[in-house]
């Protein structure tokens, strides 16, 4: 399966606001995998080469790359390469976002434990867990890469992010990287995310657990974007003023206003 994305030639895409992409685009992805897979089966019973040549598609399944049926068991590239095929092509559609009657969000909690010098009142965070209800999750590791990126974007609003606008000149006083504070490693602990992997039961569609044909919809998945950021900053707002008894409702949380 090639993606194909960006190109000007392509039809309107759902866009990816909202954390809505993974279920809008999902349904589409898995309904093009479903023909596609009939598509194969369907070449598997035409096709004079074939060893299931003549044989009723509906008598054929496929599992984990393979298609089984009446005896037989044989590799989609197998079977392909024994026809003289390179592919087979699929073109899907299916509706994207919630069903009639339901909206869909993300769910998260964040643990933050920070260290504030009783001197010089530099902050520093030192644990930081993270716990998300996603739905299904597609690809464990992008989303838990998703979630620490959201986090470290929640810790860096809350403590050193901040450009002021020079009035005289209309300028942002950081014009580049150089003075525009941003974290670096030493600024960030070990991020722990836990991923309930829970499908959503209104988005989920026929799915066979042991690996076989897919179903329609988005098999229980909901978005994971914004979900990292949101409420990440004030996880650590709400650890200072644990440690401090200082409440600061402007960030970022600098040292003068904790002194």
């Amino acid at each position: 399966m090639t993606p194909e994305i960006g190109d000007s030639a392509l039809p309107p895409g759902a866009p990816a606001v909202g954390s809505g992409a993974t279920h809008s685009t999902v349904p589409a992805v898995v309904a093009a995998a479903r023909d596609t897979i009939d598509a194969l089966k369907q070449l598997a019973v035409t096709h004079s080469g074939s060893p299931w040549h003549g044989a009723n598609a509906k008598d054929l399944r496929y599992k984990q790359g393979r298609l089984h049926g009446n005896g037989r068991s044989m590799t989609f590239g197998k079977l392909l390469r024994a026809l003289g095929s390179r592919g087979v092509d699929a073109t899907a559609s299916e509706p994207a976002g919630a069903p009639s009657g339901y909206t869909f969000h993300t769910f998260g909690a964040h643990f933050c434990e920070v260290r504030v010098n009783r001197f010089t009142r530099e902050i520093r965070v030192t644990r930081f867990t993270t716990v998300v209800d996603a739905g299904r999750i597609i690809n464990a590791r992008a989303a838990r890469s998703q979630i620490v990126g959201g986090v470290i974007f929640g810790i860096s609003g809350a403590l050193l992010e901040e450009n002021h606008l020079e009035r005289d000149t209309g300028r942002l006083a950081a014009s580049t990287l150089a003075d525009y504070l941003v974290p670096v490693n030493a600024d960030i602990p070990d991020i722990d995310v836990h991923l309930l992997d829970r499908p959503d039961p209104h988005l989920t569609g026929p799915l066979d657990e042991d690996g076989g044909e897919v179903g329609t919809r988005s098999l229980g998945a909901r978005g994971l974007g914004e979900i990292g950021t949101v409420g990440s900053a004030a996880a650590v707002g709400n650890a200072v003023f644990n440690a401090t008894g200082i409440r600061i409702r402007k960030l970022p949380i600098t040292l003068d206003k904790l002194l």
